[in-house]
């Protein structure tokens, strides 16, 4: 079956993924009749950070200062194999573009995204916020895997983590490095 897009969104035989009215990616899965996200995921949150470069001392960022505002979205590929979302969000001087990608027979939607930040003391964190409340959540280390309880602790995090239910999961892999916490 071919992907349709249109302009609020992506699908194909899998996955449904639309923007909220503030522009926040919402997924539905389509084998399971439900939302993927507890309202919606990807949402840009700008954190309080006024520790040092590798934030010694840091057990979490709680304090939330704002938010990505939505400015623009646009389809840039529209084609029966893949069809490709792009949105563009700003805080204060900073910009941000999301890319959210889905392909034929894909039941996963890839995220692009390109940071021009410009804020001193301050940190961006994705929130995916999810509705089963499962008690650990896994992610990769060097060499290996490692279970962690949900605390709301921030913990580093390599390429992938898991965070599952007994009958949902959401599972995010990354090209990069950084911080993950799973809150209660």
């Amino acid at each position: 079956k071919a992907v349709r897009t249109g302009r609020d969104g992506i699908e194909n035989e899998h996955l449904k993924v639309a923007l909220d009215r503030r522009g926040y990616l919402r997924i539905y899965d389509r084998k399971r009749r439900r939302q993927v996200f507890a309202g919606a995921g990807a949402i840009p949150l700008v954190m309080e950070d006024t520790s040092d470069t590798w934030s010694h001392n840091v057990r979490a960022y709680r304090k939330v200062v704002g938010r990505f505002k939505r400015t623009g979205a646009r389809v840039i590929e529209s084609g029966p194999v893949r069809g490709c979302l792009e949105v563009d969000y700003a805080f204060r001087d900073s910009c941000l573009r999301f890319r959210f990608l889905l392909g034929t027979g894909e039941a996963h939607v890839t995220i692009q995204a390109r940071v021009d930040w410009r804020q001193t003391f301050q940190a961006l964190k994705l929130s995916f916020p999810i509705p089963s409340r499962p008690e650990t959540w896994t992610s990769d280390t060097p060499y290996g895997t490692v279970v962690r309880a949900v605390d709301g602790g921030e913990e580093p995090v390599r390429q992938w983590v898991d965070m599952s239910g007994e009958d949902r999961g959401v599972a995010i892999a990354n090209d990069s490095k950084y911080g993950c916490s799973a809150e209660p």
